[in-house]
């Protein structure tokens, strides 16, 4: 490893190490299907479980494979973490590896605002896997997230969907910090989106084909490092400016 990836792989550690002042609400969300969407939640959370073990909750709205991974071997919750939650929250909660997990499947932002949000202030970290969502409701689940990230394939069309949306999401007021993911699921390898890249205001991580994904497996080193970066890009302080680029 290179002395500048070297300094790139400690400040990541250190943003998902980091502690965090407010309870911050994370969006994983795509425009279209089967793009890797509770892949990359998944992913995102095994980074930031090492440093938030027990202040960690994931909400699944798509009938993904997210929470439900959790609640297939749940175990009960620790008395730390159910002593400072609701009564009735502690029936609906799985429990596994450090992170709490909530099914809510084909919820609305509506729904999540009604059940989710009393939730939130109890953990470091909501995560919300939100599954693939039109334009209009990403644009609304943005409002009240401190932080969406958009998932999409690294083909050209649509990603520019994607970088369209987060464009839209960085404008708005309250604005939420905007994270566009492009996986290579159809395995271009193309190098496009590392140029258009350079000229936007949000982050942009690339996340590689991995076959060990596919066939059930831990993910290689590349795709470790992606998700790594995808975690440190949605970790960033709120207070400091959006930076373009893509980290791959």
């Amino acid at each position: 490893m290179s002395a500048s990836a070297q300094r790139a792989f400690l400040d990541q550690r250190a943003r998902t190490e980091a502690p965090v002042p407010a309870s911050r609400s994370l969006a994983f969300l795509s425009l279209e299907p089967s793009v890797g969407v509770s892949t990359l939640a998944r992913l995102a959370l095994e980074q930031l479980r090492q440093a938030h073990a027990d202040r960690l909750l994931l909400v699944d709205t798509s009938p993904g494979q997210t929470a439900g991974t959790i609640l297939q071997s749940s175990r009960p919750l620790p008395d730390a973490l159910a002593s400072r939650l609701p009564s009735e929250a502690r029936q609906w909660l799985g429990y596994r590896d450090g992170i709490a997990a909530l099914a809510f499947t084909n919820a609305e932002p509506s729904d999540w605002n009604r059940v989710v949000s009393p939730l939130v202030r109890h953990f470091d970290i909501t995560c919300t896997d939100w599954g693939a969502r039109p334009f209009e409701t990403a644009a609304r689940i943005a409002r009240f997230s401190h932080t969406i990230c958009l998932v999409a394939s690294a083909e050209r069309e649509a990603a520019e969907a994607a970088i369209a949306l987060a464009s839209a999401v960085a404008e708005q007021r309250p604005a939420s910090r905007p994270v566009v993911a492009l996986s290579d699921v159809t395995r271009t390898g193309s190098t496009w989106p590392r140029i258009v890249s350079q000229r936007l205001g949000f982050p942009v991580v690339g996340v590689p084909y991995d076959d060990a994904l596919r066939a059930g497996s831990a993910p290689g080193g590349r795709t470790r490092r992606s998700a790594l970066a995808l975690a440190a890009a949605l970790m960033a302080d709120p207070e400091e400016p959006l930076q373009g680029g893509t980290r791959w």
